[in-house]
């Protein structure tokens, strides 16, 4: 994941992928036929790993609100400590096998059904008009921060978590209040 975040995936070779590895080329070809296999595994493991416990931690918050803050606080510090992967998995799914991208768009659709569900609850309502875009807007807010978040920069992760929930959560009080949509 580190080769493809910053060479891109296309740019990388299985040579390199073997080298990073610490395995022969053969060795690789051994475990993945060819290279998208292991796109594959980068793009597949960071959902699940996103996923994993989600739902359980959720169930631990007394509050949407709550549950919203643990959701951003969870996904940025994931963020942190998996950089490489994450870009990989933000930036090249485009260069999936199609059986390979419905697959990880299956797993991104559940990871997203969540986070429509959490939206709804902290603004009382479920029309996809109004939760959709909120969820997306989430997700954008969220999604960009691995390309510009340097772990040895000024904010840490942590701090930036808070402040991503505090500034996401603080917009949807005119969304309950009002009732109005953006």
């Amino acid at each position: 994941a580190e080769l493809c975040s910053r060479k891109t995936y296309l740019d990388t070779t299985m040579d390199e992928i073997a080298a990073a590895a610490g395995v022969s080329k053969g060795g690789m070809y051994y475990h993945y036929r060819k290279k998208s296999e292991v796109l594959f595994d980068i793009q597949r493991q960071g959902i699940e790993d996103l996923m994993s416990g989600l739902e359980e931690a959720l169930a631990a918050c007394p509050t949407a609100r709550d549950k919203l803050r643990c959701f951003i606080e969870r996904q940025l510090r994931y963020y942190s400590g998996h950089l490489p992967q994450v870009r990989t998995l933000l930036n090249d799914r485009h260069c999936l096998e199609p059986d390979q991208a419905k697959i990880v768009g299956d797993l991104q659709s559940r990871y997203l059904e969540i986070v429509r569900n959490l939206v709804a609850e902290a603004v009382g309502r479920d029309d996809p008009v109004t939760v959709n875009p909120i969820a997306f807007g989430l997700f954008g807010l969220c999604n960009w921060i691995p390309g510009w978040f340097q772990e040895d920069g000024a904010v840490s992760i942590e701090e930036l978590a808070v402040r991503t929930a505090k500034l996401f959560l603080e917009g949807l009080d005119g969304f309950r209040d009002r009732g109005e949509e953006a």
